[in-house]
């Protein structure tokens, strides 16, 4: 649809390719148009949910092949180290993070409203776990930083 305002007037010339023929529209029929417009090319709460949960676990895909050969190394070596205040085998510490990643990725974002909000909700808990990760696994975690 192509609109025209006529000039002197506060109407608009709406040419319809589909019928081939001239209508009238007003200021305000061409206001509901246009928001109309915006609106069907504007993504639902869902869908934005559903591609930020499709890019957490991209970067989880990242992260998690980093850690499964981390883990399979403290396994043989039976590493252990302080985490929670306790001295825990490594190759725990690493299943708990990976599981706590897999639950970010998952998480319940329906309380945010757009794409940027939702983003950060899950780098902020990404990088949570990252704070609280061993040395020896924080290496893994370089994936969650943007490029």
């Amino acid at each position: 649809m192509k609109i025209f305002k006529r000039p002197n007037n506060d109407t608009y010339k709406a040419l319809e390719p589909l019928y081939e023929v001239d209508v009238e529209i007003t200021a305000e029929e061409l206001a509901q148009i246009i928001a109309d417009r915006i609106a069907a090319n504007m993504p639902t709460k869902a869908q934005l949910i559903a591609a930020t949960h499709v890019k957490a676990k991209t970067m989880l895909l990242q992260i998690l092949p980093l850690l499964d050969s981390l883990q399979v190394d403290a396994l043989t070596t039976g590493e252990t180290v302080l985490w929670q205040a306790q001295q825990t085998p490594l190759s725990e510490v690493i299943r708990q993070l990976k599981a706590g990643l897999r639950d970010v990725a998952d998480m319940d974002l329906s309380s945010y409203e757009t794409a940027e909000e939702m983003e950060e909700a899950i780098q902020t808990a990404y990088f949570a776990l990252a704070i609280q990760a061993p040395a020896q696994v924080k290496s893994a975690f370089a994936a969650l930083v943007p490029k």
